[in-house]
């Protein structure tokens, strides 16, 4: 029976750092030539879309640096918590990963988009395997299209249109960081690769894919995970799991015959032979190129400790000298009040005592006027009530009262 009907091929497979190097060397020239999977007439027709093989190669490196800034800002923010203690200790520590403990999937990404080699195959030319260009440009079209719905520039290390194995492809490499700050750890960068949309869930992935290809006429894959719960729910035997081959194993077991055909058994050992070498000669130089890149990475590493170090002494001697200023200006203040108080206490104290006097005065006016008979008269009454404002203030100063 005829088929009408072809699927869009995506897969989303996970990665540690240390898988990048390998993950890079996969994509480049000089190591798909020679291979059984790869056709040399249409390497050249291999494009990069997006990042480079660089950014890829250089992950580990990214995230080692990551790390090392991680624990330069905790021990940052422990100083700032006025916590030396603790930050010592943490620089002593070893640097932790940028990612969650509970992390079990790898923190790098990759994406495979594609379909069946037979659906890219020209209509007039069946059974002969002749691409036809028009379909090859618009799915490469819709694919890249794809990837920009669906991933942020600033995620995606390397994005590779490859035509060089059995069916066209696009692969994607991404990873996703997240910032924090926080009063306790200062800045930390974590990588949280499920924050990226079509990593959250998998089937809701090949749904959103597959809508992307629609205008194709390509259709979503079988909802293998979908027949399996469904068959759980009603009782019935589990199909098993479907086998997800990756894209390298898929292409190899395809064009096996094709390569067979093509090539010599003695031409096949020298290219071989010489790939090796010259993959053993650009890994040499990789190595050194990468073990030179860490150490002047840990010498900046080591100079940022030692200025921050330096810095955070001095700032410490400013806001001593700053508190000692403070401490000045406040004695200075104290002693100009204990001037202003001691010299208020002499004024009253001279006051009191020609209040006194005025006082004794007035009780010797007070007993003459008694002889006389001038007691009663409105003058002296007058100055009765000033003599006793006299002696009321004389009270509140502290004097002895001197009612009679």
């Amino acid at each position: 029976m005829e088929r009408t009907e072809y699927p869009v091929v995506y897969q989303e497979r996970s990665f540690w750092p240390r898988d990048a190097r390998r993950l890079a060397r996969h994509h480049k020239p000089e190591h798909r030539r020679g291979k059984k999977w790869c056709n040399e007439d249409l390497l050249g027709d291999n494009e990069i879309v997006a990042g480079s093989i660089e950014a890829l190669e250089n992950f580990a490196e990214e995230v080692s640096l990551a790390a090392q800034e991680n624990r330069l800002e905790l021990a940052r923010a422990k100083r700032e918590k006025g916590r030396p203690g603790e930050a010592r200790k943490a620089l002593d520590s070893p640097v932790e990963n940028p990612w969650k403990q509970s992390q079990t999937k790898g923190v790098l990404r990759g994406y495979v988009k594609t379909a069946d080699a037979t659906w890219f195959e020209d209509d007039n030319f069946s059974g002969l395997g002749f691409r036809d260009p028009e379909k090859v440009a618009k799915f490469k079209a819709a694919a890249i299209a794809s990837m920009w719905k669906h991933f942020k520039k600033e995620d995606i290390l390397f994005a590779v249109w490859e035509v060089d194995e059995r069916g066209p492809h696009l692969h994607i490499y991404a990873r996703r960081w997240k910032e924090s700050v926080s009063k306790n750890r200062g800045r930390q960068r974590l990588l949280q690769p499920t924050d990226i949309k079509l990593s959250r869930n998998p089937e809701r992935a090949q749904d959103l894919v597959a809508k992307d290809f629609a205008h194709l006429g390509l259709v979503r894959g079988k909802r293998h995970a979908e027949e399996r719960r469904k068959a759980k729910r009603e009782g019935r035997p589990i199909p098993p799991k479907p086998k997800v081959t990756n894209v390298r194993d898929w292409a190899l077991e395809q064009s096996i015959e094709r390569q067979k055909a093509e090539r010599q058994t003695a031409e096949k050992a020298r290219a071989e032979r010489e790939a090796a070498e010259a993959a053993a000669a650009h890994a040499e130089r990789v190595r050194k190129k990468a073990a030179e890149e860490i150490r002047r990475k840990q010498e900046e590493a080591r100079r940022y400790r030692v200025e921050q170090g330096k810095r955070l002494r001095e700032e410490w001697k400013a806001r001593k000298a700053a508190v000692a200023k403070r401490e000045a200006e406040i004695a200075e203040r104290e002693s100009a009040q204990d001037a202003r108080d001691e010299d208020l206490g002499r004024r009253h104290k001279e006051q009191n005592e020609i209040a006194r006097k005025i006082l004794s005065a007035f009780d010797a006016v007070s007993a003459l006027a008694e002889k006389v008979g001038m007691r009663d008269l409105d003058i002296f009454k007058t100055a009765a009530d000033r003599v006793q404002d006299l002696r009321d203030m004389l009270g509140r100063r502290g004097g002895r009262q001197r009612t009679r």
